[in-house]
């Protein structure tokens, strides 16, 4: 049978009662009053035993706090507060992960339609389950993974708020790998391929980024002022980390940057005005994909989701390369050229258990010398043109 107690140190009586498991639970009542507190724990054991949702077991919560208090629980709905929780994060992220967060609140918000005005302890593991669902038919399984992870941040942080009694988002499974594209490297022809068919700004940021390995984004918003030729060393901010990477400078491509060299000012100002955008990446992305189109990397798509007769919301397809390749492209060379794992991701700048930089310190020197064993694509021998892919057959 119900009853309560009170902690020496505490001014709220604590209901002792038995679920519906048998399973004996200590639960603060957030209540002054003897009577009303083993009501209320009474009320939780009734809860319990005839397996109540959480949200009836909530109701009965703010019904009784009303009636003695005159006021209601926390119910905020789920709107206010993803809206809120993601706002918070501002001061505690990077922008860019701080947009994504607010993508993700307001793509909820949205699925949730005319429920979002609802308390938030009415969105159940269903919920989330189907909407989790609802991501993967639109997305990749990897993008739909973060949206999830994302997700339940917001709930675990709202349980332990005590917004919540339970956490409906921690018995949600992630995705299905199963059908996703595996990403992979570009290979050498294919790199001087899209040399060979690159303007002189795109020629620059491929050279960036297989000789550094860094993303997109990063490279596009270089400045002038973050390469020291006297040192050889360029000075990366990785904007998903958050950390400043020193990399020494390839000889190929400090070949390529110091008769374009400046005093002052990005070293790809068109893309660095698009790229400053944080939804602006997209949009530079885009643009290689093009040109990946033109060398004959990947297959010639339709540029609209009607023309390859999926509609506007269909799903979008995805390629097994993209500028991220390089990334892939670089480590794999180093790998195979023997230079360690430590050193490979300290320059690629990947937080893994290789690199501690509380126990290891990568030298510049081995650095250097890592990055001199990579090959010199602009010497080798570029491919003969090749004619753009087709995803179309003649009739």
């Amino acid at each position: 049978m119900a009853s309560v107690w009170k902690h020496p140190k505490s001014q709220y009586w604590y209901a002792r009662f038995t679920d519906a498991d048998g399973v004996q639970r200590n639960r603060s009542t957030k209540l002054t009053k003897e009577k009303e507190a083993l009501r209320l724990a009474m009320e939780w054991e009734d809860g319990y035993r005839r397996e109540l949702t959480q949200a009836q077991v909530l109701k009965v919560m703010s019904e009784i706090n009303e009636r003695f208090n005159g006021n209601t629980l926390n119910s905020q709905s789920a709107r206010d507060y993803l809206t809120k929780w993601a706002t918070s994060k501002k001061s505690e992220t990077s922008d860019t992960t701080h947009a994504k967060y607010k993508k993700v609140a307001a793509e909820f918000v949205t699925w949730l339609g005319d429920n979002a005005d609802r308390p938030l302890f009415r969105v159940t593991t269903q919920d989330i389950t189907a909407w989790r669902d609802h991501a993967v038919s639109k997305t990749t399984a990897a993008t739909a993974l973060t949206k999830l992870k994302i997700l339940k941040t917001a709930f675990k942080q709202a349980h332990r708020e005590g917004v919540l009694l339970d956490d409906p988002a921690v018995k949600v499974k992630p995705p299905s790998s199963r059908g996703t594209v595996r990403r992979r490297g570009f290979s050498e022809e294919e790199i001087q391929s899209l040399i060979s068919h690159a303007d002189e700004t795109w020629h620059g940021i491929i050279l960036t980024g297989l000789y550094t390995g860094q993303r997109l984004r990063d490279i596009c918003l270089l400045k002038w002022s973050d390469f020291d030729f006297a040192k050889n060393m360029v000075t990366v901010f990785a904007s998903k980390t958050q950390r400043h990477i020193s990399i020494p400078i390839a000889t190929p491509l400090a070949s390529w940057l110091k008769p374009r060299k400046k005093a002052a000012g990005h070293l790809f100002p068109d893309h660095a005005d698009i790229a400053a955008n944080r939804m602006g990446t997209g949009q530079v992305s885009a643009q290689f994909g093009e040109l990946m189109e033109k060398a004959g990397v990947i297959e010639a798509r339709p540029k609209t989701k009607h023309s390859r007769g999926i509609g506007r919301s269909g799903k979008r397809q995805v390629s097994d390369v993209s500028f991220h390749s390089l990334r892939h492209t670089a480590t794999s060379m180093m790998k195979e050229a023997g230079v360690p794992e430590a050193v490979v991701m300290e320059i690629i700048g990947h937080e893994s258990k290789a690199v501690s930089r509380v126990y290891t310190h990568i030298g510049e020197d081995t650095k250097a010398q890592a990055l001199a064993k990579l090959p010199d694509i602009t010497t080798r021998k570029p491919p003969r043109a090749a004619e753009p892919k087709s995803d179309t057959t003649a009739e």
